[in-house]
């Protein structure tokens, strides 16, 4: 089941103007400002010795300014029995990162009048109404709801299963999770605080499907992946011309390997953490959420003044060391103390499924993303590499480049 790992975005709060969205940059600034080098050089090394004591089989780093990639930190093999190295091109799955792609693309239906964050969700999931809600009626949960993680459905899609090697990892057809919600119960007052739900996400999928006309991965494709030109970027299984780059997963216990093979097929839960990218395309996906590059172009997918609205904190989720992060519409936000007393916001996601652990960052105010994909499950669930490698880049990479 998909997993959330809170590596967010951005802090909360203080005297100053944060920027909570896309930023319009007409002249890039210098790319490598001075003491960059020996920075990155620190945090590379940093995420190479985490993933070296955790036996991770393979995995990268990469950091962005202005939609340049500045940075780029392989490691291991992405196959091991063939020992190909990891490389720009190796594609991972990104598991619950997709959960951002959905957010957009339901906002995308919002935007030309479609469908309101304010309706019932059980509107366009009629199979809701067999939820058991103590706390009134079930048309009390809206799809804002869903999108902030705060309906008070469970956080597994299907929790009953997938533990055994012949059980699917995920139900195949919707039908099968349609079945169980007359077991499902919600567990707190919608809207009344955060718990993160895999099952809300694959609701808002539905609800795609409803308004578009179109399956889930086809309307994400249309309208979100083609546009900002993210041609190796997929849903579940690869396509044969990929194949050379796609990843296997591995878990690793006490020196053991165990290769999971390649694909993570997700079913009926894709809307919550079907994609598979390289970090090339990541890259044009975070420049995206910047506003970096054609401005035309990012209009066709979304507003900067929408993104802005997704990357507003809702509810508090959970800490990251010492900043609080929020939940928005789709994305995690933080706003993070800078040495010298300012505020800035961040904005991203983490994914892990099977034995992929991954994690992507914007910062607003500096035009600099970052992102990271492994393979392996180590010794710890989740890998310290995660908390490591986002620690190095809001103490020391980000701060170089912002104003």
């Amino acid at each position: 089941m998909d997993r959330r790992n809170l590596i967010a975005a951005g802090l909360l709060g203080g005297a100053v103007a944060l920027a909570s969205g896309p930023v319009a940059r007409s002249k890039p600034r210098e790319p490598a400002p001075p003491g960059w080098k020996a920075a990155w050089d620190a945090a590379a090394g940093g995420f190479r010795r985490d993933l070296a004591a955790e036996g991770v089989v393979g995995g990268a780093a990469a950091f962005c300014h202005d939609g340049a990639l500045l940075g780029f930190e392989p490691y291991g093999f992405q196959e091991l029995a063939t020992r190909r190295p990891i490389d720009i091109e190796t594609i991972y799955h990104w598991a619950s990162i997709t959960k951002t792609f959905t957010a957009i693309a339901f906002m995308q239906l919002r935007d030309r009048g479609l469908v309101s964050p304010d309706e019932p969700a059980v509107k366009y999931c009629p199979e809701l109404a067999a939820v058991h809600d103590p706390f009134g009626r079930i048309d009390q949960i809206t799809l804002a709801h869903l999108l902030s993680h705060s309906s008070g459905l469970r956080a597994s899609t299907f929790p009953w299963g997938g533990d055994k090697p012949w059980e699917p990892h995920e139900p195949a057809q919707w039908s099968t999770i349609a079945d169980m919600m007359p077991y499902t119960e919600i567990e707190f007052q919608p809207g009344s605080k955060y718990s993160y739900s895999n099952l809300g996400m694959s609701l808002i999928g539905r609800v795609i499907e409803a308004v578009s006309g179109d399956i889930y991965q086809q309307y994400v494709i249309k309208n979100v992946l083609m546009p900002l030109d993210m041609s190796r970027t997929y849903f579940d299984q690869t396509p044969y011309f990929l194949l050379p780059h796609r990843s296997h997963s591995y878990f690793v216990d006490a020196g053991a390997v165990t290769d999971n093979g390649a694909e993570v097929l997700t079913g009926a839960t894709v809307a919550n953490g079907g994609l598979n990218a390289p970090i090339g395309d990541f890259v044009k996906y975070t420049s995206f959420l910047l506003g970096l590059g054609d401005a035309k172009r990012n209009a066709i997918v979304l507003s900067a003044k929408t993104l802005q609205e997704m990357c507003t904190p809702r509810l508090p989720a959970e800490k990251l060391g010492e900043d609080q992060v929020y939940i928005g519409l789709g994305f995690f936000v933080v706003d993070h103390k800078l040495a010298n007393g300012r505020m800035t916001r961040y904005a991203g996601h983490g994914g892990f499924q099977i034995a992929f652990h991954t994690d992507f960052q914007v910062n607003f105010d500096s035009g600099c993303a970052f992102m990271a994909g492994v393979n392996s499950v180590g010794r710890h669930v989740p890998s310290p590499w995660s908390k490591d490698y986002v620690a190095a880049a809001f103490t020391s990479l980000v701060p170089l480049f912002s104003r």
